[in-house]
């Protein structure tokens, strides 16, 4: 085969979007956060499914969707915590961005076409959605408090909507990264309370520009 054509296929079978879902003994809720990827309506991305040692059914669960579904992939590591489960994701990704996804949430169909559209339209090196928050003991559901209007805006912005709580949050799971704000800056995931706002700063930082969609399509489960 000509090199040429060789290294297109291989472009091509690249996934577009990585998205890496730490797993611990979720088993509870990890059938439908995983059903909630495999239902996309965005089909050009790997779920990287990294099980940080879980004691429960979750290994059995994880099998399952990675024999069924070609683009689901798994590892199994020894506990080591969130962080370093998120990092293994990172270190395993292709995508050209990157999504994150906590193993007890869920994701609306639209999640990654939404934020890849507005990633592609405004050239944003990362996309924040809005969210909601589901009791999944009383079954209420309710729109977060997200008081960042949708549009287009520089790091300083962000960082200062971040440290004054200004309605962007810093959570992980909610924003589309390109995966060059990782590996050209080397970001990691530090052994720390609130790991995520301290990566989502950097991020922010090293963002050219940051698009915000009012849309909730991440259901954050609490429990």
């Amino acid at each position: 085969m000509d090199w040429r054509i060789q290294a297109l296929s291989e472009q091509r079978e690249k996934p577009i979007i990585s998205i890496v879902i730490p797993v611990y003994n979720v088993d509870m809720f990890l059938r439908k956060a995983l059903q909630s990827v495999a239902d996309q309506t965005f089909q050009n991305y790997e779920a990287i499914i990294v099980d940080d040692g879980s004691t429960d059914r979750c290994p059995e669960i994880i099998a399952k969707y990675v024999r069924k579904y070609s683009n689901f992939k798994s590892v199994r590591q020894e506990n080591a915590g969130l962080s370093a489960a998120r990092n293994t994701g990172l270190r395993l990704a292709q995508g050209e961005f990157i999504a994150f996804m906590d193993s007890d949430d869920y994701i609306a169909p639209l999640y990654l076409q939404r934020l890849y559209e507005s990633a592609k339209k405004h050239r944003a090196d990362m996309v924040c959605c809005s969210y909601y928050r589901y009791n999944a003991v009383t079954h209420e559901l309710r729109p977060a408090q997200f008081r960042k209007a949708p549009g287009i805006y520089t790091p300083k912005e962000m960082i200062r909507a971040l440290i004054l709580d200004m309605g962007i949050k810093g959570f992980i799971w909610n924003k589309l990264w390109r995966r060059t704000l990782f590996t050209e800056h080397h970001i990691t995931f530090p052994t720390m309370c609130f790991e995520d706002i301290s990566v989502c700063q950097r991020g922010f930082y090293f963002s050219n520009r940051i698009a915000v969609i009012g849309d909730p399509l991440y259901f954050y489960v609490q429990h």
